[in-house]
């Protein structure tokens, strides 16, 4: 009788079958993470793209294979509007057709259900009304709030016009309405927020590129207060050309990669060139991407950046990241991947060494954003090793 041979034994090319045939992307993980033989043999799986308004399944970035999260619960019937560190952000109608927001973990089922947001006044049509959580806004939160009561979310909503947020205990939201201000012109709006975990803030981005860290209240009755980053002139923040780019560059995002902070560009609309005083047209081509570092010390403070530092950024719906691309095998490293929202939906790579930008996944149809564990958002290596020790517990069910 042949001896036993252990599981960490199983030759590398028929754990391979085995696990082409997992469909559902917990169970791949928890593969992953039965011995280091199985580790080393099945190739990270992460950063995945959420696929569908459900949502139901996610395209691995590194494999292009496809892997259902679990069940979405009854209750959530919405679409997505926000992704962190595992959990989703998803619109819900608990009370008919009455939307709120929900948070989940498609992994663990786990559920932090949000107040009503009244993010409409009676003078707004229905279909503003009905349409508003799918079209305009943004949910950014603090990391695991199904594990704590000091949980945080902070929403754009209503276009960018309004800014509202809730923590844990909260009764109700506190909104600001950020236009019409003498600090904010008539048609700035927010283009972006996010949340860095290494700081502990959120933070908002204009579309004129202005940053604001936002301090969040404690209790509905007090509006969050918006403190811009620098109260510098235009002129001594974005150097020529991209300080008339910026008009034209509708899509701006703002990311942290481990202490830096940068501004994300993109060019929504079709080609066209700035003329510049002396020294001929600047040419910018459609979905062109810029991107900035921000050096307080400096004038200009945005530098403008000709690469990420080997690493890879993911923007959009989902609270941007920035991927270390040597640990993830088949990732380009300064690139920049994002969502046509205002377009078809695409996923789309810009490679900042080509300046060229093409789709990154060959399924194409009803992307909605980047999904990321938490091991991937590498902020500095010490966070990085905690995060991958979480990813591993998750890995295992634990």
């Amino acid at each position: 009788m042949a001896p036993r041979q252990a599981w960490a034994d199983l030759p590398p090319e028929l754990l391979l079958c085995i696990t082409d045939r997992l469909t559902v992307l917990r169970c791949y993980l928890a593969a992953r993470g039965v011995c280091a033989a199985w580790r080393s043999a099945l190739a990270p799986a992460a950063p995945y793209l959420l696929f569908g308004h459900g949502p139901a399944v996610v395209v691995s970035l590194p494999l292009n294979r496809v892997f259902h999260l679990l069940a979405m619960l009854s209750s959530v019937s919405g679409r997505c509007i926000g992704s962190s560190d595992g959990w989703l952000a998803v619109t819900i109608k608990p009370n008919g057709d009455t939307p709120g927001v929900l948070l989940m973990n498609p992994f663990t089922g786990q559920e932090v259900s949000m107040p009503f947001l009244p993010y409409v006044t009676k003078r707004d049509n229905f279909l503003t009304w009905f349409f508003w959580p799918v079209f305009d806004s943004k949910v950014v939160f603090t990391p695991n709030p199904g594990k704590k009561d000091d949980f945080t979310v902070v929403v754009a909503a209503r276009g960018g016009r309004t800014l509202a947020c809730i923590t844990a205990g909260d009764a109700a939201w506190s909104s600001k309405e950020v236009t019409g201000k003498a600090a904010w012109p008539s048609k700035q709006v927010i283009a972006d927020v996010v949340y860095h975990n290494d700081g502990g803030k959120f933070y908002c981005l204009t579309t004129n590129g202005d940053v604001h860290v936002v301090h969040v209240p404690r209790g509905c009755q007090t509006k969050p207060v918006l403190e811009p980053l620098l109260f510098d002139k235009a002129g001594n923040v974005f150097a020529a050309p991209y300080s008339r780019v910026s008009a034209r560059a509708s899509a701006k995002y703002l990311v942290f990669c481990e202490s830096d902070m940068y501004q994300v560009w993109r060019n929504t609309g079709g080609a066209f060139d700035v003329q510049m005083p002396g020294a001929g047209p600047f040419h910018v081509s459609e979905n062109e991407v810029f991107v900035f570092r921000y050096a307080a010390e400096r004038r200009p403070c945005w530098e403008a950046a000709v690469d990420l530092g080997g690493r890879s950024v993911f923007v959009g719906l989902n609270n941007a990241v920035s991927v270390r691309a040597e640990a993830v095998p088949g990732l380009k490293g300064d690139c920049v991947y994002w969502v046509c929202q205002d377009a078809d939906y695409t996923a789309m790579e810009f490679d900042m060494r080509t300046r060229r930008a093409t789709p990154c996944v060959e399924w194409q149809k009803d992307t909605v954003c980047w999904y990321l564990l938490g091991d991937m958002a590498s902020r500095d290596k010490k966070s990085a090793e905690v995060l991958q020790r979480q990813q591993k517990r998750m890995e295992l069910g634990v």
